[in-house]
């Protein structure tokens, strides 16, 4: 069997793909047993937004318009999301938690992440190209929740 520094992220899917159902229910109670979280954030930009407290710039919690219309629900248009850089870098993900989160890994805690790209991800900036210090906004933002 080959070592743990052979495997990359998509040699590693393609094993748990090929898993039966009741291996995958195994390795799924390892991976949720206790309070190891199942993703770290990497020191440097990734660990210090994964930190950061998600408000709209000004402490204010982030304010998405009154009812879903078809399952989307759009930013508030009354308030201004902005804040600045605390890194630059190639935005790839984000992530909204609630301010008390603790980050481990939950059943419960409820949380969103998504793609950020300048088209076709999940959250669009005109430039995901982000600089440290540089004032960021977002005028536009949907999540569209599922329907079940």
């Amino acid at each position: 069997m080959p070592n743990a520094t052979e495997f990359d992220t998509a040699a590693m899917l393609e094993l748990i793909r090929q898993l039966n159902p009741e291996a995958r229910a195994e390795l799924d109670a390892i991976l949720l047993a206790g309070d190891a979280p199942l993703w770290v954030p990497q020191d440097g930009p990734q660990r210090m937004a994964y930190e950061s407290e998600a408000d709209n710039g000004m402490g204010d919690a982030l304010e998405f318009n009154g009812a879903a219309s078809d399952g989307v629900f759009t930013k508030s248009t009354s308030q201004a999301w902005t804040g600045i850089n605390v890194a630059s870098g190639l935005a790839t993900f984000y992530r909204h938690v609630n301010k008390i989160d603790g980050g481990a890994a939950s059943a419960t805690e409820r949380r969103l992440q998504g793609t950020v790209g300048a088209a076709g991800a999940d959250m669009n900036l005109t430039n995901p190209s982000l600089v440290a210090s540089a004032p960021q906004s977002l005028d536009y933002y949907a999540i569209a929740i599922p329907m079940m």
